[in-house]
C-alpha cells in the first residue's frame, strides 16, 4: 500500500478497540511476543540511550522500549496512533510521539539515536516509501547505531497477492540490502520467515558502518512458526 493507502486504513478504517494486541494472538499476547521472539534478537543492543520507533500504532512495543532506553520517539503517519500513544504514555519523561509523512522521522536530530526500531509495521510499506525511511535512518543513527526493521519480503517469493497478508508487493530482503548500501550502511543479519507457507517476511539489523568487506549472516527461518506455537503453548500453560 501508498502512503495516502496506509493512512486510510489505519487512520479510518482499522478497529483498534484491542491496541494492535489481535496480531500477537498466535504467541499467547504481546508480552509472551516481545520476551521470547523480539527480545532475544536485540540481546546485545538493549537497554541504550535513545530509540526511534517507526510506525508504533496504540504502543504493542513501545511499553517494553521506553523502559530500556533513556529517551524513546514514536512516529507514525496515523493522527490516532499518535494521541493514543500520547494518553498511554503521559507523563513517562523524556517519551514523545510525532506525526510523521510516511517515509520520514520529523523532528529527531542527526546523529542522536541509537537504535532505530519497527516491527509488525513497514511490511506495508511499499518500496519508495521504504527507500525514504533508509535514508532518514541514516541521518538519525550516530556512527555504529543500529536499526531492526520488519518488512514485506513479497518482492522476492513473488506470492499471489491474494495470500499476502496485506505485504507490500514492491519490497524485498534484496532490495533492502541495495537501499542499505546506497546509504554507505550495512545490513549485519537478514532473516526471512513465513506466514503461512510463504516466506513474505524479512527482517534485517541494519549498522550505520560501512561493510568492509563483511558478510551479512542470514537464515531462511522455516522453524520460525513453530516457535510460535511453542510460545504460544507455553502461555497457556503458565499464565495466571
Amino acid at each position: 500500500m501508498d502512503v495516502d493507502q496506509n493512512k486510510q486504513v489505519w487512520e479510518k478504517q482499522w478497529d483498534w478497540t484491542n491496541a494492535g494486541e489481535e496480531w500477537s494472538a498466535p504467541f499467547g499476547g504481546s508480552a509472551w511476543e516481545w520476551h521470547w521472539c523480539i527480545r532475544p534478537r536485540l540481546m546485545s543492543l538493549l537497554p541504550c540511550s535513545a530509540i526511534v520507533e517507526i510506525a508504533p500504532g496504540y504502543g504493542r512495543w513501545t511499553r517494553f522500549l521506553t523502559s530500556l532506553c533513556q529517551s524513546y520517539v514514536g512516529v507514525d503517519l496515523a493522527g490516532n496512533c499518535v494521541d493514543a500513544c500520547n494518553e498511554r504514555f503521559k507523563g513517562r519523561e523524556r517519551t514523545n510521539f510525532v506525526l510523521g509523512s510516511g517515509c520520514d522521522l520529523p523532528g529527531v536530530e542527526d546523529q542522536s539515536i541509537d537504535l532505530v526500531f519497527s516491527y509488525d509495521s513497514l511490511v506495508h510499506v511499499e518500496a519508495t516509501e521504504m527507500r525514504g525511511y533508509v535514508s532518514e535512518i541514516r541521518r538519525v543513527l550516530r556512527p555504529g547505531g543500529h536499526a531492526f526493521v520488519h518488512y514485506s519480503n513479497m518482492l522476492d517469493v513473488g506470492t499471489d497477492p491474494d495470500e499476502q497478508h496485506l505485504r507490500a508487493p514492491t519490497m524485498g530482503s534484496s532490495l533492502m540490502r541495495e537501499f542499505v548500501a546506497e546509504e554507505s550502511m550495512f545490513v549485519e543479519v537478514e532473516e526471512t520467515f513465513p506466514s503461512g507457507d510463504s516466506f513474505i517476511n524479512a527482517l534485517s539489523l541494519i549498522v550505520n558502518e560501512n561493510a568492509n568487506g563483511r558478510q551479512t549472516r542470514s537464515l531462511r527461518n522455516a522453524r520460525f512458526s513453530h516457535v510460535t506455537t511453542y510460545i504460544r503453548d507455553m502461555s497457556e500453560l503458565w499464565r495466571e
